[in-house]
């Protein structure tokens, strides 16, 4: 290559890395943080970045305006009554955080401020946001949460580049109209507040939307304008349907709707492919979609205390659920199709009018977790020994008199709750259950406790009250990791509690 020519590229590498590296657009270096005023003040050069957060402060030195380059300010956990007035002279300053005093008004002057990206004023005694609070036109994050604030006024709607509001666990009533002029709006938390309503606008890049324990009592239509929203948290209103748009929220992946008054979910639901997590309980619903299986990439389904008396056989194809919740409903039954979730972990079915476990929850082969209790469950079917990841199974208040042979081979059960069932016998071949930690056998019509329980070398704790037992077996003083045994209302004499005691020199015993 010619001389000419590797001049010429020399100096075009050269303008290129001037262009990339002016001081436009050069990265900010990561500054560090200085947390003593003092040593702050005699490097008053270098400090862009000053933490004097939880040092007890009631008032902030004139001292501080030496600081020139300081941008960012944390005064989080202190002990100011008032907004420090000289923080108003610094106009410099990028962030601000006054979070946790005991700050009542903000001052009229914070327009001040005209440089500030981020404002963190949370569980402070505030009451009113003042109007200009509108001409911080570079604010992208406003957090005013925990305070007593009322209203917010209609200068907010100016803030045209804020991106993060958090107002939640205030005494808001309303919001502006102008609340639907922040079109740059990425995530809203305005939970426990007593909101009716608010003006949903076309928050077109809204990812997370929290209007949690207010007092709404519907969803409106226009929700549909909010294309990119991820995350709706909507729990403990009043609300008593959700409309057909609400299925137009392609890229919902988290829904909370729990704790209304539902009574059905629209058709459209199961539009929303890309949910996983669903939380409906505590409401009224009667049923659910026909397709809900449609949710392929649901892990978390919440519908317990709701009015359901059966489930759509469609649900089995949600094979990428780890947790359903169906408790303290109706049903009498749980779909065969149920044994296709896959991925299924634990279930809970507490508290509904179920006469048997389906034999196809023999092919959960993840299933870890079964809570059954409060049924009127009279045999379970030996496939039930195919679990061999089960750990934790709860049957207790049903109709059970006695247990399929195969049972006792759950060699991972470290749970295991009878209670309050009819079983007259429990299988030597309990000593199978090597992982036991807590066993309970209570108000059951026991006669006898078999040896293979003193080989339950791993059990914390066991319960036998409300039996009909009158001697247990020998070697009992082998479970030497056995921290709590009750055996209150059998028919032990005293000799044989003596016994037990001297057994047991390490338990503690409720006889």
């Amino acid at each position: 290559m010619s001389k000419f020519y590797r001049l010429l590229l020399l100096s075009i590498l050269c303008c290129w890395v001037w262009k990339s590296t002016n001081a436009q657009e050069i990265p900010r270096i990561s500054h560090p943080f200085f947390t003593d005023l003092n040593v702050a003040l005699k490097n008053k050069d270098k400090v862009y970045r000053l933490n004097l957060s939880s040092q007890r402060l009631d008032n902030l030195p004139k001292s501080i305006l030496k600081l020139k380059k300081l941008e960012e300010l944390n005064l989080g956990n202190n002990r100011f009554k008032k907004f420090p007035q000289v923080l108003l002279k610094m106009k410099q300053l990028k962030i601000l955080r006054l979070y946790n005093n005991k700050i009542k008004t903000l001052p009229i002057g914070i327009d001040s401020l005209k440089q500030l990206e981020q404002l963190d004023l949370r569980r402070n005694l505030i009451t009113n946001i003042p109007k200009k609070i509108g001409r911080l036109r570079n604010l992208t994050a406003l957090n005013i949460a925990n305070n007593n604030i009322k209203s917010l006024p209609e200068e907010i709607g100016k803030l045209k580049k804020l991106e993060n509001l958090k107002a939640f666990d205030n005494q808001l009533q309303r919001l502006p109209e102008s609340f639907s002029n922040l079109r740059k709006l990425v995530h809203v938390a305005l939970g426990n507040n007593q909101l009716k309503n608010i003006p949903w606008g076309k928050f077109k890049i809204l990812e997370t939307l929290d209007l949690s324990r207010n007092q709404l009592t519907n969803i409106p239509s226009n929700i549909k304008n909010l294309k990119k929203l991820r995350e709706l948290y909507l729990q403990n209103n009043k609300i008593g349907k959700a409309p057909a748009e609400i299925g137009d929220l392609q890229q919902l992946t988290l829904l909370y709707l729990n704790g209304n008054a539902m009574k059905r979910l629209p058709k459209t639901f199961v539009n929303l492919k890309n949910l996983e997590v669903v939380k409906l309980e505590h409401n009224e619903l009667l049923a659910i979609p026909f397709e809900i299986g449609n949710l392929q990439k649901l892990k978390i389904f919440s519908l317990h205390h709701n009015k359901l008396r059966n489930l759509p056989e469609s649900l089995g194809k949600l094979t990428s659920l780890v947790t359903l919740q169906l408790s303290n409903n109706q049903l009498e039954n749980l779909p065969n199709s149920i044994g296709s979730m896959a991925s299924l972990k634990a279930i809970w079915v507490r508290k509904n009018m179920l006469q048997t476990l389906p034999k196809s929850i023999s092919q959960l082969k993840k299933i870890e977790r079964i809570y059954a209790s409060f049924n009127q469950i009279s045999i379970l079917p030996p496939e039930i020994a195919q679990l061999t990841k089960l750990k934790s199974f709860a049957m207790s208040n049903n109709r059970l008199t006695a247990l399929p042979k195969e049972f006792w081979n759950l060699k991972e059960l470290y749970f295991l709750d009878l209670s309050q069932n009819r079983i007259q016998k429990i299988s030597t071949n309990i000593s199978n259950m090597a992982s036991l930690r807590i066993l309970v056998l209570s108000s059951n019509l026991l006669k006898r406790i078999p040896f293979g329980v003193t080989r339950l070398t791993n059990l914390r704790e066991l319960y036998l009250d409300n039996n009909l037992l009158a001697k247990l077996p020998p070697n009992m003083g082998g479970l030497l990791k056995l921290k709590i045994f009750t055996i209150k209302r059998n028919s032990f004499s005293r000799e044989e509690k003596a016994l037990i005691r001297k057994q047991l020199p390490h338990v503690r015993i409720g006889f």
